[in-house]
Formats: structure tokens, C-alpha cells, sequence
């Protein structure tokens, strides 16, 4: 499965070079919380932690 020109490419939403989009893209979208870490050949992880710190309380 994939092709000779497939890449992976880790970015930012602001970063996110809109012109390489296309319809065979899979653009997955983290959150806050979603971390960068080295990964093997070059390809950095990427993952999300299953739990979240407890939200601050509200300005009254």
C-alpha cells in the first residue's frame, strides 16, 4: 500500500502548507495535549495521553 512519493509530515495547524492537501491526504489533528517525541528512521511519535489534567476552575 502507498506509493513512491507517500510521506509523513508532522506539523502545526499554523504551519499546515495548505497546497499539499489533497484528496488522498489523511490529515489527523491532535489536541493541547497531543506530544511530539523521536521515533525510529527519522519518523518522529506522535501521541495524545489517554488522560487529561483536571481542568482549571472558572474566573468568577
Amino acid at each position: 500500500m502507498g506509493g513512491e512519493d507517500e510521506s509523513v509530515t508532522v506539523t502545526t495547524l499554523r504551519d499546515l502548507d495548505c497546497d499539499v492537501v489533497d484528496m488522498r491526504t489523511l490529515l489527523l489533528v491532535g489536541s493541547t495535549q497531543t506530544r511530539v517525541a523521536p521515533g525510529t528512521n527519522a519518523t518522529p511519535r506522535v501521541y495524545t495521553p489517554r488522560s487529561y489534567a483536571p481542568a482549571a476552575a472558572p474566573c468568577p
